[in-house]
């Protein structure tokens, strides 16, 4: 029989945590908006999303409002600099998503193949099918 051994620590103060999130300042913003003409800043492959504040977003759906995203990833520098506005770049809400959970920040790419392990298995099968099409093998 295993045995089982249970630590609990009372003292809160000396658990690790995470450090707050730094946001920029309002002007900070302001110059980061202008700079994206108001639009999503997303760039993949030279093509970028451009959904502005407001727009319907056709791929995710609803209303797009554009957030202050950390251009170098909280997990590798959580202190972007507040007043620095090349630390910064506006984002819609699908690519903040996307950028969380499905861009590698060591290439620069979409981690596809975490894309495809996330996907259920008919929509493995599916990607499979346009694989084998694209590669002239159906």
């Amino acid at each position: 029989m295993y045995g089982v051994v249970q630590s609990i620590n009372t003292d809160a103060s000396a658990l690790p945590h995470a450090s707050s999130r730094v946001t920029p300042s309002k002007e900070t913003w302001n110059v980061v908006l202008a700079r994206a003409n108001n639009c999503c800043e997303w760039n993949e492959g030279g093509q970028s999303c451009g959904l502005q504040e407001g727009d319907n977003d056709p791929i995710g759906g609803g209303t797009v409002k554009l957030t202050a995203d950390h251009k170098t990833p909280h997990s590798i520098n959580p202190n972007a600099d507040p007043l620095n506005p090349d630390a910064w770049q506006a984002l819609c809400g699908r690519h903040q998503v996307t950028k969380r959970n499905y861009w590698d920040s060591n290439t620069g790419k979409i981690n596809t193949r975490a894309i495809v392990q996330a996907a259920t298995r008919s929509e493995k099968e599916a990607v499979y099918a346009d694989l084998k099409r694209y590669f002239g093998e159906d």
